[in-house]
């Protein structure tokens, strides 16, 4: 059974209808292999290559905005972008010497002078001074008193100016 699309309605399939079916099916069928093999592949045409000359290509490229250089150009400037180039000389840098007077006074610890150091800018961490301190086991030896130091030294040699070991 068969719907009919056009009237909504159904159609029985009998033998006449799929003879008719089958035939269009084989006229069809016989139609396409019929061109297909008649006709000759000199029916598309395409278009013969044009031969252009360096020069017209060039200038082709050139209209479209490209640049166009030969394999020899190319490595000279791959050339001067490798080549290192001379960079200024540096201004020398003044370094800033900080000196500072630490003056100790009875009860200060280590960690006091430490922090006292930093806040001079005569070292970077409190805690460094601390450790050093502690390694050397100097953490009784501290006496009162004013001590000169500056940011050149060491750590080592601010720690031997403050308590002289």
């Amino acid at each position: 059974m068969l719907l009919n699309s056009q009237k909504g309605e159904v159609v029985k399939m009998t033998a006449q209808v799929l003879r008719s079916f089958a035939l269009g099916i084989i006229v069809a069928t016989i139609t396409c292999g019929t061109v297909y093999y008649t006709t000759k592949d000199e029916v598309v045409k395409q278009p013969k290559p044009v031969e252009l000359t360096t020069d017209q290509l060039k200038a082709k490229l050139t209209e479209q905005g490209y640049v166009v250089q030969t394999e020899d150009e190319y490595k000279e400037q791959l050339a001067l972008i490798d080549t290192p180039k001379e960079e200024p000389e540096k201004p020398v840098e003044e370094k800033v010497v900080f000196k500072t007077v630490i003056n100790v006074v009875s009860g200060m610890t280590s960690i006091d002078v430490g922090e006292s150091l930093a806040k001079a800018g005569i070292i970077d961490k409190p805690i460094d001074f601390f450790k050093l301190v502690e390694k050397r086991k100097l953490e009784q030896a501290l006496r009162p008193g004013s001590y000169e130091v500056n940011s050149e030294m060491s750590l080592e040699e601010v720690v031997k100016a403050i308590y002289g070991k």
